[in-house]
């Protein structure tokens, strides 16, 4: 598995993510939504390939505060695809809170952040080391 980032505006990515956008309806909400609300100043779409075939996209934003994941969706769930790919950001030292993250609260802490606020925001605390 390796990751790159891609520009949702360029025609030959959005080819790439065609089939990963057709896959349920999840991906082709977050399409819709990439498409209407996508900030091309401040934010990258990071995603996860399997050989050519994209089976992960973490959406990104940036704010004066740091990078923000503002979506993100995998196509496997139960194999660790959005756990690596938060790794994989955090190695980069990028990533410093998670928004509208709801549904998996537990994995989001076990990688590192903690719920606060009412919304769902996720601020990434890596562990000290003791």
């Amino acid at each position: 598995m390796n990751f790159q980032y891609f520009r949702p505006q360029i025609p030959a990515h959005r080819t790439q993510l065609r089939s990963f956008f057709q896959a349920n309806e999840a991906t082709s909400n977050f399409e819709n939504n990439l498409t209407s609300l996508w900030d091309t100043g401040n934010d990258k779409l990071l995603v996860a390939l399997r050989g050519n075939k994209v089976i992960g996209a973490a959406w990104l934003r940036k704010s004066d505060a740091g990078l923000y994941i503002k979506y993100m969706h995998v196509l496997f769930p139960y194999q660790g695809i959005g756990r690596k790919m938060v790794e994989h950001l955090k190695k980069e030292q990028l990533v410093m809170e998670c928004w509208a993250v709801y549904e998996a609260k537990g994995f989001w802490r076990k990688v590192g952040f903690m719920a606060k606020g009412s919304y769902g925001t996720m601020i990434y605390q890596p562990r000290l080391a003791s």
